[in-house]
């Protein structure tokens, strides 16, 4: 771990055949524009992932940045094969894809064998905003940017796999969506199964399904939607069972009237799910038309979800109160950042009409 310039800077310079691999696939336009890590300013460490860790960074133009290094070195033949396919996805995919929406890759530092990819910096997390009650028009937002990137997204014929309040950032008012490196084309014909963090997982995927679609990431986008209204995880499980268990005591058990191909999934050859009727109204506190977008974002059959083009076209988001401008939302971020549960000083600060209830 890096948690000091020293640390940071010190890198060993031996070169590898796997570095070389990897180096050798990426976009030659990366390799002729790459940075050098001696050039950047270690701020503070940020994150750790599978593959990964994150820190933030002032690059060589004075603004602030975050760099992921890629973990390329990992113990066991099984772990450096996946340390390697994820890692080269992610970048081949950050190198294509531009968009508000999306986390831009700005650049790729590289030092002795170790890979960096310098992205943009973005201040909050939705994860840390999301544990306490949420303005609606600030939601709206979040969830019309979430809408409009993960659109692009699909648009390019790519699943992202791995949305989740931890995944999607901040930065002047506008959500950003990170980490691609789970992201998968729609045409592949293999899928890993054990791929969205467990909380957003979709029941195709928890039941066994083959195959996946976008369907998987409007799934999981319907679960962020669920915790910013109730501030709390729509399916906090401990375990893929316990999982099931969850979403069917709160949507209700599917039919195969609703799901005609349930019957078929793999896990329930062995299993039987709980007879349950759906109690999302009593447990969402949340306006008719705020609920209906949701339960069609969590539809069971994933091909009957909605689209986000067909999420953003509801009414839900024309309806008052409006969604926040940017300005706004990062007013609201500042805030929050800095109130430290201070609600009644939020208010005063922000100056909205619509309140902010304390959780």
């Amino acid at each position: 771990m890096f948690d000091s310039d020293d640390e940071f800077l010190c890198e060993n310079d031996d070169v590898d055949d796997s570095y070389k691999e990897f180096m050798e696939k990426l976009p030659p336009k990366m390799i002729e524009s790459q940075g050098k890590l001696a050039d950047f300013k270690h701020v503070t460490f940020l994150a750790r992932g599978s593959f990964g860790r994150v820190f933030k960074a002032v690059s060589p133009d004075g603004s602030e940045v975050a760099l992921k290094k890629l973990s390329l070195n990992q113990y066991g033949s099984r772990r450096r094969e996946l340390a390697f396919r994820e890692s080269l996805r992610e970048v081949k995919i950050l190198d294509k894809l531009d968009h508000p929406n999306i986390a831009r890759l700005k650049q790729l530092v590289v030092k002795g064998t170790s890979v960096y990819l310098v992205i943009e910096y973005c201040p909050y997390q939705l994860k840390k905003l999301a544990s306490r009650s949420l303005a609606e028009g600030f939601i709206k937002a979040v969830m019309a940017d979430l809408m409009n990137g993960l659109s692009y997204i699909h648009e390019q014929k790519l699943v992202h796999r791995d949305i989740k309040v931890d995944n999607l950032m901040l930065r002047n008012g506008q959500l950003k969506i990170a980490d691609f490196g789970s992201t998968g084309n729609v045409h592949q014909k293999e899928w890993t199964p054990q791929v969205v963090t467990l909380w957003y997982r979709p029941p195709e995927i928890l039941l066994g399904s083959p195959s996946q679609s976008t369907a998987v990431d409007i799934w999981s986008a319907g679960c962020v939607f669920g915790e910013l209204l109730r501030s709390k995880p729509l399916f906090a499980g401990h375990g893929e069972i316990a999982q099931i268990n969850l979403i069917v005591d709160m949507l209700g058990t599917p039919t195969s009237d609703e799901w005609p191909e349930i019957d078929e999934l793999p896990v329930l050859q062995c299993m039987a799910l709980n007879k349950r009727v759906s109690t999302i109204e009593q447990k969402i506190p949340a306006r008719e038309s705020t609920l209906d977008l949701l339960k069609r974002m969590l539809r069971y059959k994933p091909e009957k979800r909605c689209t986000a083009r067909e999420c953003l076209r509801d009414e839900y988001f024309s309806q008052n109160p409006s969604p926040y401008t940017p300005a706004e939302v990062d007013k609201f971020c500042r805030t929050r950042a800095a109130d430290n549960g201070d609600v009644d000083r939020a208010k005063k600060i922000l100056k909205l009409d619509v309140s902010i209830e304390e959780s």
